[in-house]
């Protein structure tokens, strides 16, 4: 039965591919010496597990099974599978709230605020300078050029450029910077913060919004005054209460040379590495003026009306992560277009933005997808395991509860007794469990998104549909202990 589940699981993980820039499959195949590893792992198993009951039933006790009691050695052992199923308990819980936090998370990640948009606008990078291009100046005039052949394409509205890939490429620190006229904790004016350079056309691309000031234009080229753009977190830290436009900040170029930038724009803060991190000090910087070889362009095409939550970001990364046969033409359109302007410049990838930025969500995705699987298994594993020991019960104090109800005891009193005894078992497990959950939340919380690692709706929902499974699973030998026939229980006996 294992080798066809097997090979079905391997054929499900093999279809999987991640949506990434760069194409990547899983190539996974059933290897014969891994299964002969598990066949032995589970043969040993079930020996030594199963030899252990078999060694006990050998030293049966013949007196005090006349007597109707149970020996020290039968509470050690009814204590034993107590235990085990108890953790069994723990371990679902543990694995169904954790399952039940990522899966909360990617509903939060729906609807935050990314600052920019990402549906509608295509993604091709290039690097110039592996293109042949050797100086800055011949780069900037390829960056220029595409941009024109871009805008040419049918149905594009807006074309932009930077170094960086919003919650792909991770961080990028501008180094040392100073603010003249800021304070900071340590009394000196240093500033850290995150950068990109970008092309004028970057922030109608990407919809980030220019909230105060100017954005770039076409004059801020090398041998202007270099100008800066900024964040509004940013502004709001350094010049609270204060028009930051015309501010300076000083960047330390090399040990001997410093660059001073002028700040022209104010822009509405905006993710850049994690969808989950806290509002960062960024700027922008003109690409013109500190120049990038490798860049990625951004081609917003005319579309459906676009949204700056992650929601339309999130619905995609859940379906096939293909590019649909509209995105394809696009995207072929694009790279005809590298063609024409120069057909010796290699195109390092193309992509829709959407399908670029779904690594943002991948470990919640995958984290909630495996702790589901796992944590289904664990419930089923611990409902079997309590149906088993309430049943046992039931068997072994057939004679007392024949008794119970010969002495005037009521089916409903017998039902409640059973299922008080699972219910016991079952309530030790899952305070262990949750607690197991409250650490592993501390663990996992720099992957969660706009919930708290202990969240209550996780945590109650993981509780309630393990005490609900539990329930079914104790009700059926409960419900046949409150069925028994008193008398002919006895004359079994």
């Amino acid at each position: 039965v294992s080798i066809p589940i097997t090979a079905a699981l391997v054929g499900l993980l093999s279809s999987f591919q991640p949506s990434l820039p760069v194409p990547v499959a899983l190539e996974l195949a059933i290897n014969p010496r891994v299964m002969g590893f598990a066949f032995l792992l589970a043969t040993l198993t079930s020996l030594v597990f199963g030899l252990l009951p078999a060694l006990q039933a050998t030293r049966f006790e013949l007196a005090p099974a006349l007597h109707g009691h149970g020996s020290t050695t039968d509470r050690r052992r009814a204590w034993l599978r107590q235990g085990l199923v108890a953790a069994q308990v723990a371990m679902a819980l543990l694995l169904l709230v954790s399952a039940g936090l990522f899966l909360r998370s990617l509903q939060e990640a729906a609807t935050t605020d990314l600052g920019f948009t990402v549906d509608n606008v295509d993604t091709i990078q290039i690097n110039t300078r592996v293109g042949g291009y050797r100086t800055d100046a011949d780069g900037m005039r390829a960056i220029d050029g595409l941009t024109d052949r871009f805008r040419a394409v049918p149905g594009v509205t807006a074309v932009g450029a930077s170094r960086m890939i919003p919650l792909f490429s991770g961080r990028l620190g501008l180094g040392a910077l100073r603010a003249p006229g800021y304070a900071g904790p340590d009394g000196t004016d240093g500033v850290q913060a995150d950068w990109d350079t970008v092309t004028p056309g970057y922030f109608d691309a990407l919809d980030v919004r220019v909230v105060q000031g100017r954005g770039f234009t076409e004059r801020d080229r090398e041998g202007s005054t270099p100008v800066a753009m900024i964040n509004e977190t940013m502004a709001a830290r350094l010049w609270p209460g204060a028009n930051p436009i015309g501010r300076q900040l000083i960047q330390q170029v090399t040990r001997t040379e410093e660059r001073t930038l002028e700040i022209v724009g104010i822009t509405r803060t905006a993710k850049s590495a994690s969808i989950s991190e806290a509002p960062q000090n960024f700027i922008y910087v003109p690409i013109a003026q500190q120049f990038s070889s490798e860049v990625t362009f951004f081609v917003r095409h005319a579309g459906l009306a676009a949204s700056s939550d992650a929601g339309e970001l999130e619905s995609r990364a859940a379906g096939p992560l293909a590019s649909s046969g509209r995105s394809g033409s696009r995207l072929a359109e694009l790279r005809q277009a590298v063609v024409a302007f120069d057909p010796n410049l290699p195109v390092v990838y193309t992509q829709t933005f959407e399908q670029a930025t779904t690594m943002a969500l991948l470990p919640q995705r995958l984290a909630a997808w495996i702790a589901t699987s796992v944590g289904t298994i664990g419930l089923l594993l611990a409902a079997l395991g309590l149906y088993g020991i309430t049943a046992f019960s039931v068997a072994q104090r057939a004679r007392e509860i024949a008794l119970r109800m010969a002495l005037g005891a009521t089916r409903e009193s017998v039902l409640a007794l059973v299922l008080r005894q699972a219910a016991r078992l079952a309530l030790v497990g899952a305070v262990i469990g949750l607690a197991l959950a409250a650490g592993v939340g501390q663990l996992v919380a720099g992957l969660l998104v706009g919930i708290g690692s202990i969240d209550p709706l996780a945590f109650g929902v993981a509780t309630v549909v393990l005490t609900l499974v539990l329930f079914v699973a104790t009700w059926v030998p409960a419900r046949r202990a409150a069925a028994m026939d008193p008398m002919r229980a006895l004359r079994a006996e």
